[in-house]
């Protein structure tokens, strides 16, 4: 299956998300338990964004240059003094289990009500490596390994995130991505629920 096939069923979802005027699913909250989740969710997140912010300060400033090694430099140096701050950074730190369960119920309802499941098919099937593959947390994005971003309809699902962060996902995983220092910060397997992510389209 072509790659633009892929990326025109990409940008369609996001007319039809645009169009349906679905609000992100930071709205309002019914479950008290979810709301002390993605409340200590978000702290997390922003206390990452706030380090982020300070080492960016103390390691050697990336340059508005074309040069491609300059870059490099300044991205692993913000890399290594992040994962020197967080020796102890393992899976789950962020996406703790009460948020990985609000996550991987908001991520599935919304594949099963938009359909996105037929777009997630479309690209697993033109990389099936990426299954194969296991993210690790403080590790970058290695070469081979297929990441994408995350559909508008899944990512309207999940909580706002400060600057510097993103989502990813990998075949079935969810990812937060420093996209700065080119660094996992955390992984939530499953996210994403195998059966729905692996159909095959008609």
């Amino acid at each position: 299956m072509m790659a633009g096939t892929s990326m025109h069923a990409f940008l369609q979802l996001g007319w039809v998300l645009t169009s349906l005027a679905i609000p992100p699913v930071a709205r309002a909250l019914h479950d008290p338990n979810e709301e002390r989740a993605l409340a200590a969710f978000h702290t997390r997140v922003a206390a990452y964004a706030a380090l982020h912010e300070a080492l960016a300060l103390r390691v050697p400033q990336r340059e508005v240059t074309g040069d491609p090694a300059a870059i490099a430099r300044s991205r692993d140096a913000l890399a290594a003094a992040l994962i020197a701050e967080r020796p102890t950074a393992r899976a789950g730190d962020i996406f703790t289990e009460d948020v990985a369960a609000v996550l991987q119920r908001r991520l599935n309802a919304a594949l099963a009500q938009h359909d996105v499941w037929r777009l997630l098919a479309e690209l697993n099937a033109e990389h099936p490596q990426a299954a194969l593959v296991r993210p690790q947390v403080d590790n970058r994005f290695p070469t081979g390994m297929f990441f994408y971003e995350v559909p508008p309809p899944l990512l309207a699902a999940l909580p706002p995130l400060p600057r510097r962060l993103v989502y990813r996902r990998a075949y079935t995983y969810l990812l937060l991505w420093d996209e700065h220092a080119d660094l996992i910060v955390d992984v939530l397997p499953d996210a994403i629920a195998p059966a729905l992510s692996a159909r095959v389209v008609p």
